[in-house]
Protein backbone atom coordinates (compact mmCIF):
# COMPACT_ATOMS: atom_id res chain seq x y z
CA UNK A 1 0.00 0.00 0.00
CA UNK A 2 0.79 3.44 -1.16
CA UNK A 3 -0.01 6.74 -0.23
CA UNK A 4 -2.30 6.91 -3.67
CA UNK A 5 -4.59 4.56 -1.98
CA UNK A 6 -5.37 6.74 0.39
CA UNK A 7 -9.35 7.30 0.30
CA UNK A 8 -9.70 4.34 -1.74
CA UNK A 9 -12.55 1.83 -0.55
CA UNK A 10 -11.96 -1.35 0.46
CA UNK A 11 -14.67 -4.39 1.95
CA UNK A 12 -15.33 -5.46 5.47
CA UNK A 13 -12.40 -7.95 4.36
CA UNK A 14 -9.93 -5.14 4.16
CA UNK A 15 -9.77 -5.59 -0.22
CA UNK A 16 -9.50 -2.78 -2.46
CA UNK A 17 -12.15 -2.65 -5.08
CA UNK A 18 -10.95 -2.40 -8.43
CA UNK A 19 -12.12 -0.94 -11.16
CA UNK A 20 -14.36 1.96 -11.51
CA UNK A 21 -15.53 1.39 -7.85
CA UNK A 22 -12.18 1.60 -6.41
CA UNK A 23 -11.35 5.29 -7.74
CA UNK A 24 -10.74 7.85 -4.34
CA UNK A 25 -14.14 8.20 -2.32
CA UNK A 26 -12.69 11.91 -1.92
CA UNK A 27 -12.56 13.00 -5.75
CA UNK A 28 -12.29 16.97 -4.48
CA UNK A 29 -8.85 15.84 -1.48
CA UNK A 30 -6.01 16.41 -3.57
CA UNK A 31 -2.79 15.00 -2.89
CA UNK A 32 -2.49 13.37 0.21
CA UNK A 33 -0.51 15.70 2.93
CA UNK A 34 2.67 14.60 4.27
CA UNK A 35 3.65 15.43 7.63
CA UNK A 36 7.73 14.26 9.23
CA UNK A 37 8.00 12.81 12.38
CA UNK A 38 10.76 11.50 13.77
CA UNK A 39 10.19 9.36 16.89
CA UNK A 40 9.79 5.31 17.77
CA UNK A 41 7.54 3.71 19.93
CA UNK A 42 6.36 0.24 20.67
CA UNK A 43 2.60 -1.57 21.14
CA UNK A 44 1.31 -4.34 22.08
CA UNK A 45 -1.52 -5.86 19.88
CA UNK A 46 -4.18 -8.12 21.01
CA UNK A 47 -6.72 -9.58 18.17
CA UNK A 48 -9.85 -9.07 19.82
CA UNK A 49 -12.33 -8.96 17.14
CA UNK A 50 -12.79 -10.40 13.79
CA UNK A 51 -12.57 -6.25 12.33
CA UNK A 52 -8.91 -6.47 14.02
CA UNK A 53 -8.29 -9.80 12.76
CA UNK A 54 -8.94 -8.97 9.32
CA UNK A 55 -7.02 -5.65 8.79
CA UNK A 56 -3.69 -7.64 10.04
CA UNK A 57 -4.63 -10.97 8.13
CA UNK A 58 -2.77 -10.00 5.12
CA UNK A 59 0.38 -7.99 6.96
CA UNK A 60 0.84 -11.11 9.23
CA UNK A 61 0.74 -13.44 5.90
CA UNK A 62 -2.01 -15.17 7.26
CA UNK A 63 -4.11 -18.03 5.16
CA UNK A 64 -7.86 -19.45 5.21
CA UNK A 65 -10.85 -18.32 5.89
CA UNK A 66 -12.12 -16.25 8.80
CA UNK A 67 -13.65 -19.69 10.26
CA UNK A 68 -10.44 -20.90 10.43
CA UNK A 69 -8.43 -18.07 12.06
CA UNK A 70 -10.36 -16.96 14.44
CA UNK A 71 -10.34 -20.66 16.23
CA UNK A 72 -6.68 -19.15 16.66
CA UNK A 73 -5.70 -16.41 19.14
CA UNK A 74 -3.04 -14.06 17.96
CA UNK A 75 -1.00 -11.47 19.67
CA UNK A 76 1.95 -9.02 19.00
CA UNK A 77 4.81 -6.57 20.04
CA UNK A 78 5.75 -4.38 17.60
CA UNK A 79 8.50 -1.69 17.53
CA UNK A 80 8.03 1.66 15.03
CA UNK A 81 10.51 3.99 13.66
CA UNK A 82 7.63 6.65 12.29
CA UNK A 83 9.59 8.97 9.88
CA UNK A 84 6.30 11.01 8.12
CA UNK A 85 2.35 10.22 7.66
CA UNK A 86 0.55 11.10 4.71
CA UNK A 87 -3.22 11.80 5.38
CA UNK A 88 -6.37 12.28 3.29
CA UNK A 89 -8.62 15.12 3.62
CA UNK A 90 -11.79 13.49 4.11
CA UNK A 91 -13.37 16.33 5.37
CA UNK A 92 -13.99 17.24 1.87
CA UNK A 93 -17.37 15.70 -0.09
CA UNK A 94 -17.05 11.49 -0.40
CA UNK A 95 -18.33 10.16 -3.46
CA UNK A 96 -21.72 7.88 -3.69
CA UNK A 97 -19.86 3.95 -3.50
CA UNK A 98 -20.99 -0.09 -4.14
CA UNK A 99 -22.54 -1.44 -0.58
CA UNK A 100 -20.22 -3.78 0.13
CA UNK A 101 -17.48 -0.94 0.14
CA UNK A 102 -16.50 0.09 4.06
CA UNK A 103 -13.22 1.07 4.97
CA UNK A 104 -10.80 3.78 3.34
CA UNK A 105 -7.74 4.31 4.50
CA UNK A 106 -7.12 7.65 6.25
CA UNK A 107 -3.05 7.84 6.98
CA UNK A 108 -0.58 5.67 6.40
CA UNK A 109 2.96 5.80 8.51
CA UNK A 110 5.96 5.71 6.58
CA UNK A 111 9.28 4.63 8.52
CA UNK A 112 10.55 0.99 9.64
CA UNK A 113 9.47 -1.56 11.44
CA UNK A 114 10.01 -4.66 13.53
CA UNK A 115 7.42 -6.90 14.75
CA UNK A 116 7.23 -10.80 16.78
CA UNK A 117 3.55 -12.00 16.20
CA UNK A 118 2.85 -15.14 18.64
CA UNK A 119 -0.05 -17.66 17.86
CA UNK A 120 -1.83 -20.80 18.83
CA UNK A 121 -5.13 -22.05 19.47
CA UNK A 122 -7.77 -20.51 21.79
CA UNK A 123 -7.81 -23.15 24.71
CA UNK A 124 -3.64 -22.59 24.58
CA UNK A 125 -3.18 -18.86 24.34
CA UNK A 126 -6.02 -18.12 27.10
CA UNK A 127 -6.02 -14.70 28.83
CA UNK A 128 -3.79 -16.25 30.92
CA UNK A 129 -1.07 -16.67 28.65
CA UNK A 130 -1.94 -13.44 27.18
CA UNK A 131 -1.42 -11.85 31.01
CA UNK A 132 1.86 -13.31 31.09
CA UNK A 133 2.89 -12.10 27.72
CA UNK A 134 2.90 -8.48 28.69
CA UNK A 135 4.92 -9.00 31.36
CA UNK A 136 7.00 -10.99 29.79
CA UNK A 137 11.00 -9.60 29.40
CA UNK A 138 13.24 -12.68 28.23
CA UNK A 139 13.92 -14.63 25.06
CA UNK A 140 10.65 -14.24 22.75
CA UNK A 141 11.77 -18.14 21.54
CA UNK A 142 11.63 -18.78 25.24
CA UNK A 143 8.13 -17.50 26.24
CA UNK A 144 6.78 -19.63 23.02
CA UNK A 145 8.46 -22.55 23.21
CA UNK A 146 7.27 -22.59 27.05
CA UNK A 147 3.53 -21.85 26.67
CA UNK A 148 4.16 -24.13 22.78
CA UNK A 149 2.77 -21.05 20.73
CA UNK A 150 4.29 -20.44 17.19
CA UNK A 151 5.92 -17.34 16.57
CA UNK A 152 7.02 -15.16 13.17
CA UNK A 153 8.31 -12.10 12.71
CA UNK A 154 7.30 -9.63 10.54
CA UNK A 155 8.79 -5.53 9.43
CA UNK A 156 10.94 -3.75 7.17
CA UNK A 157 14.18 -1.70 8.14
CA UNK A 158 14.54 -2.47 12.33
CA UNK A 159 16.93 -5.13 13.24
CA UNK A 160 16.37 -6.32 16.85
CA UNK A 161 20.31 -6.04 19.12
CA UNK A 162 18.79 -9.49 20.57
CA UNK A 163 15.78 -11.88 21.02
CA UNK A 164 15.06 -9.47 24.21
CA UNK A 165 14.78 -6.26 22.35
CA UNK A 166 10.99 -6.73 21.51
CA UNK A 167 10.26 -6.38 25.32
CA UNK A 168 11.40 -3.07 26.03
CA UNK A 169 9.42 -1.07 28.33
CA UNK A 170 11.31 2.74 28.01
CA UNK A 171 11.80 5.03 25.33
CA UNK A 172 15.98 5.04 25.98
CA UNK A 173 16.03 0.90 26.06
CA UNK A 174 13.26 0.96 22.73
CA UNK A 175 15.74 3.41 20.59
CA UNK A 176 18.83 1.56 22.08
CA UNK A 177 17.63 -1.87 21.15
CA UNK A 178 17.32 -1.40 17.21
CA UNK A 179 19.11 -0.27 14.02
CA UNK A 180 17.67 0.85 10.79
CA UNK A 181 18.89 -1.59 8.39
CA UNK A 182 16.83 0.13 5.07
CA UNK A 183 15.00 2.95 3.68
CA UNK A 184 11.65 3.95 5.12
CA UNK A 185 8.31 1.95 3.72
CA UNK A 186 4.93 2.19 4.69
CA UNK A 187 4.52 0.28 7.64
CA UNK A 188 1.19 0.68 8.86
CA UNK A 189 -2.51 2.24 7.99
CA UNK A 190 -5.08 3.77 10.19
CA UNK A 191 -8.90 3.06 8.84
CA UNK A 192 -11.96 4.80 8.85
CA UNK A 193 -15.25 3.37 8.17
CA UNK A 194 -17.53 4.80 5.46
CA UNK A 195 -20.50 7.22 7.29
CA UNK A 196 -23.20 4.85 7.08
CA UNK A 197 -21.07 1.64 6.80
CA UNK A 198 -20.41 -1.34 9.65
CA UNK A 199 -17.71 -3.55 9.75
CA UNK A 200 -17.46 -6.61 11.23
CA UNK A 201 -18.11 -6.16 15.08
CA UNK A 202 -18.17 -9.84 16.49
CA UNK A 203 -15.83 -9.96 19.43
CA UNK A 204 -13.14 -12.73 19.52
CA UNK A 205 -12.81 -13.96 22.98
CA UNK A 206 -10.05 -14.83 24.69
CA UNK A 207 -10.89 -17.99 27.29
CA UNK A 208 -9.72 -17.64 30.77
CA UNK A 209 -7.80 -20.55 32.00
CA UNK A 210 -9.71 -23.35 33.12
CA UNK A 211 -9.81 -23.81 37.13
CA UNK A 212 -9.08 -26.94 39.06
CA UNK A 213 -6.24 -28.28 36.57
CA UNK A 214 -3.46 -26.27 37.38
CA UNK A 215 -0.10 -26.66 35.21
CA UNK A 216 -1.87 -28.06 32.14
CA UNK A 217 -3.03 -26.58 28.93
CA UNK A 218 -5.71 -24.21 28.94
CA UNK A 219 -5.15 -23.77 32.74
CA UNK A 220 -3.46 -21.87 35.61
CA UNK A 221 -0.04 -21.81 35.51
CA UNK A 222 1.69 -24.33 38.21
CA UNK A 223 3.89 -22.35 40.54
CA UNK A 224 5.37 -25.52 42.57
CA UNK A 225 5.71 -29.09 41.60
CA UNK A 226 6.13 -32.35 43.51
CA UNK A 227 7.97 -34.66 41.53
CA UNK A 228 7.49 -38.75 42.77
CA UNK A 229 8.66 -40.75 40.36
CA UNK A 230 12.40 -40.85 37.78
CA UNK A 231 12.77 -42.78 34.86
CA UNK A 232 15.88 -43.66 32.59
CA UNK A 233 16.78 -45.72 30.37
CA UNK A 234 20.49 -46.57 30.61
CA UNK A 235 22.65 -47.05 27.24
CA UNK A 236 23.94 -50.74 26.82
CA UNK A 237 27.38 -49.78 26.76
CA UNK A 238 29.68 -46.96 27.82
CA UNK A 239 30.32 -44.31 25.24
CA UNK A 240 34.13 -45.54 24.52
CA UNK A 241 31.66 -48.85 22.92
CA UNK A 242 32.87 -50.88 26.09
CA UNK A 243 30.87 -52.63 28.56
CA UNK A 244 29.46 -51.20 31.86
CA UNK A 245 30.71 -54.34 33.87
CA UNK A 246 33.98 -56.54 32.96
CA UNK A 247 31.33 -59.68 33.25
CA UNK A 248 29.00 -57.63 31.04
CA UNK A 249 26.26 -56.87 33.30
CA UNK A 250 24.04 -53.76 33.58
CA UNK A 251 25.91 -50.77 35.65
CA UNK A 252 25.11 -50.88 39.15
CA UNK A 253 23.36 -47.34 39.11
CA UNK A 254 23.04 -44.45 41.35
CA UNK A 255 21.17 -41.43 40.35
CA UNK A 256 20.99 -38.21 42.32
CA UNK A 257 18.56 -35.55 41.56
CA UNK A 258 19.56 -31.47 42.29
CA UNK A 259 17.22 -28.52 42.43
CA UNK A 260 18.70 -25.48 43.70
CA UNK A 261 20.65 -27.52 46.01
CA UNK A 262 17.97 -29.85 47.25
CA UNK A 263 19.74 -32.78 46.37
CA UNK A 264 18.31 -36.48 46.33
CA UNK A 265 20.13 -39.62 45.72
CA UNK A 266 18.80 -43.39 44.92
CA UNK A 267 19.19 -46.92 46.12
CA UNK A 268 22.10 -48.65 44.09
CA UNK A 269 20.55 -51.19 41.82
CA UNK A 270 22.04 -53.22 38.71
CA UNK A 271 19.91 -52.28 35.97
CA UNK A 272 19.92 -50.65 32.46
CA UNK A 273 16.18 -49.07 33.37
CA UNK A 274 15.99 -46.94 36.54
CA UNK A 275 12.70 -46.56 37.69
CA UNK A 276 12.86 -44.27 40.96
CA UNK A 277 9.93 -43.46 43.04
CA UNK A 278 10.49 -40.53 45.38
CA UNK A 279 9.05 -40.33 49.08
CA UNK A 280 8.53 -37.73 50.13
CA UNK A 281 8.42 -36.25 46.91
CA UNK A 282 11.10 -34.06 45.36
CA UNK A 283 9.02 -30.31 45.52
CA UNK A 284 10.51 -27.63 43.21
CA UNK A 285 9.34 -24.06 41.91
CA UNK A 286 8.62 -23.85 38.28
CA UNK A 287 11.35 -21.66 36.52
CA UNK A 288 13.99 -24.17 38.08
CA UNK A 289 16.53 -25.76 36.10
CA UNK A 290 17.15 -29.39 37.67
CA UNK A 291 19.77 -32.05 37.24
CA UNK A 292 19.74 -35.80 37.05
CA UNK A 293 23.03 -37.43 36.95
CA UNK A 294 23.80 -40.85 36.74
CA UNK A 295 26.81 -42.67 38.24
CA UNK A 296 27.84 -46.37 37.53
CA UNK A 297 29.67 -47.07 41.07
CA UNK A 298 31.90 -50.05 40.93
CA UNK A 299 34.28 -51.54 43.53
CA UNK A 300 37.58 -49.42 42.45
CA UNK A 301 35.97 -47.23 40.58
CA UNK A 302 33.02 -44.97 39.88
CA UNK A 303 32.57 -44.43 35.78
CA UNK A 304 29.80 -41.36 34.92
CA UNK A 305 26.66 -42.41 32.92
CA UNK A 306 25.88 -39.28 32.51
CA UNK A 307 24.29 -35.69 33.46
CA UNK A 308 21.06 -34.28 32.08
CA UNK A 309 19.11 -30.90 33.12
CA UNK A 310 15.54 -29.68 32.16
CA UNK A 311 14.29 -26.42 33.65
CA UNK A 312 10.59 -26.79 35.00
CA UNK A 313 8.09 -25.22 33.48
CA UNK A 314 4.47 -23.96 34.72
CA UNK A 315 2.77 -26.30 31.90
CA UNK A 316 2.97 -29.23 31.08
CA UNK A 317 1.16 -32.40 29.13
CA UNK A 318 -0.62 -34.36 31.56
CA UNK A 319 0.12 -38.53 31.25
CA UNK A 320 -2.99 -40.31 33.31
CA UNK A 321 -3.35 -37.43 35.51
CA UNK A 322 0.18 -36.39 36.02
CA UNK A 323 2.57 -34.40 34.05
CA UNK A 324 5.62 -35.76 32.52
CA UNK A 325 8.38 -33.89 32.52
CA UNK A 326 11.14 -34.90 29.95
CA UNK A 327 15.17 -34.05 30.84
CA UNK A 328 16.62 -32.28 27.44
CA UNK A 329 18.48 -35.19 26.38
CA UNK A 330 18.95 -38.94 26.93
CA UNK A 331 16.34 -41.25 27.57
CA UNK A 332 14.73 -39.99 31.09
CA UNK A 333 11.54 -37.98 32.37
CA UNK A 334 10.42 -37.60 35.62
CA UNK A 335 6.65 -37.46 36.58
CA UNK A 336 4.69 -35.29 39.19
CA UNK A 337 1.37 -33.26 40.47
CA UNK A 338 1.00 -29.62 40.90
CA UNK A 339 1.75 -28.77 44.90
CA UNK A 340 0.98 -25.12 44.84
CA UNK A 341 -1.19 -23.25 41.63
Amino acid sequence: MSPNDLGRPYTADFIRLQGEDGRSLFPEAGAARKTSQNFMEHNFVIVDSERSLAAHASAWGLGGGMDMLTKQRYASYRALQIDSVFEIDDATAIRNSPPYAVYYPWKIYVGRSYEVLFEGDADRFHAGVQAKLIAWSAEVSTFASENRLTQRTVGHGLTPSSGRAIFAKTQEQIERNYEQSSEAVPILVEWREIPGRRGNQREITWHEPKQDCSGQPGCSPCLEWAFDYVEWKIQDRKASGSGWDADGSAPDVVVTLNARGNTRSSPKRQTHLVEWKLDPPLQVESGTRVSLRGIDRDMLAHDLIDTLHTNVKDIYEFEHGRAKVFFESGGAFMRGTCLRP
